[in-house]
């Protein structure tokens, strides 16, 4: 590593400070004055194509040198629409997919406001979704099945799981993609975890700098034969995609896991301050007892951090004491990751306030053992 960061990484600096300024230009061209819900028009390929080549670069630039396809016979012969791509392991899996296919990908609606690469996502008409609001999801799917009848768009690329994992098991596929009726290609990523661990579920942009310090790095695709659906698949596409999902985790050597995006999203929030959590329920139980959605469940969550001072993931009665103190004479609270255990205050909600000064400690503390279900002084009185 100390002899690449002498050696390989400035290049590799310098040949990426070059790229970008071009392909975001060429994705700039590309997109003047097109029709959003048109077809790119061969000029317009012609002009975004180089991209595909940069991208191969950016993953030379990344530490891949050489990465190993196999495909099976029937994906030879065959060219379906959807490409399915599990597990979302890093950020770099876009890098790779690009070169292969040039695909339009199903995108989170936060890629279209990243500099150059929410351009250049643009330009290969990428489908933007807020995976948070059902109008903006309806919207997607509506888009999937209108470009996936319609010739002339790209394939569509698909990250079934919707967000990065750890690749350690398959967690639930989003049923959107499968819903139009449709052969899909599934598609395994298969990443070396020495000389580092690229997974964007633990790291954020810093994995790109990681990645450029080694001399390199492996990873290695594999395209599974396409799966057209049955009629019953045809009929419930959660069906479907479920039975994708066994197959590329048996592929995988990985289970398939009940947790979903929302209980990674989840995951992130507890994360947050850098802590090793345990997430021992699924936001599909736990949501209904509260009456909450998951952005409600993770407001939660980090209200619980505020409560949390030391960061250890329980609520003892001191720390609930303090955040009943006039604002000023509170301490700064931490905001650090929970260890995510049981469930939030909103289940037991207090009688009465717990803001007027003139409440003895006796009050409060009944109010703490009502709402925690532990009298005061027995150290761990409340776990998110």
């Amino acid at each position: 590593m100390a002899l690449c960061s002498v050696t390989l990484f400035p290049l590799r600096v310098a040949v990426l400070l070059v790229s970008l300024p071009v392909v975001g230009t060429l994705a700039v061209v590309a997109t003047i004055g097109a029709d959003e819900t048109r077809p790119l028009g061969p000029a317009r390929r012609a002009v975004i194509y180089p991209v595909r080549l940069l991208s191969r670069v950016a993953l030379w630039c990344l530490g891949y040198w050489w990465v190993p396809v196999l495909k099976h016979p029937a994906a030879l012969r065959e060219r379906p629409r959807v490409l399915v791509a599990a597990p979302h392991y890093s950020l770099i899996d876009m890098f790779f997919l690009t070169y292969q296919e040039m695909p339009m990908a199903l995108s989170k609606s936060a890629i279209a406001k990243i500099p150059i690469f929410g351009r250049v996502a643009k330009a290969m008409q990428s489908i933007f979704v807020d995976r948070q609001t059902a109008e903006s999801r309806a919207k997607a799917a509506e888009t999937i099945r209108a470009r996936c009848r319609e010739p002339g768009w790209p394939p569509l690329l698909v990250f079934p799981e919707g967000t990065t994992t750890n690749g350690a098991a398959l967690i639930q596929f989003k049923a959107g993609a499968f819903g139009v009726g449709q052969p899909v290609q599934p598609v395994l990523l298969r990443y070396g975890h020495t000389p580092v661990d690229v997974s964007s579920a633990v790291r954020g942009y810093e994995i790109f700098l990681y990645a450029m310090l080694q001399p390199a790095n492996s990873l290695t695709v594999e395209y599974l034969p396409p799966h057209a659906p049955t009629d019953e698949e045809l009929a419930d596409p959660r069906l479907f995609a479920s039975n994708v999902r066994a197959a590329m985790a048996e592929a995988l050597g990985v289970p398939c896991t009940g947790h979903s995006y929302e209980d990674a999203w989840l995951s992130l929030v507890a994360h947050e301050g850098g802590r090793e959590v345990a997430q021992t329920f699924e936001v599909k139980q736990l949501a209904p007892i509260l009456d909450l959605d998951t952005k409600g469940l993770c407001n939660l969550l980090r209200r619980f951090h505020a409560f949390d001072l030391n960061g250890s993931g329980t609520l003892n009665f001191e720390e609930f004491m303090v955040r009943q103190r006039p604002r000023a004479q509170r301490k700064p609270s931490r905001a650090g990751g929970p260890l995510v255990r049981g469930i939030a205050l909103k289940s037991a909600p207090l009688p009465f306030s717990l803001r007027s000064t003139a409440e003895t400690r006796e009050t409060k503390a009944a109010a703490f053992s009502f709402t925690c279900g532990w009298p005061p002084g027995r150290g761990t009185a409340y776990a998110l």
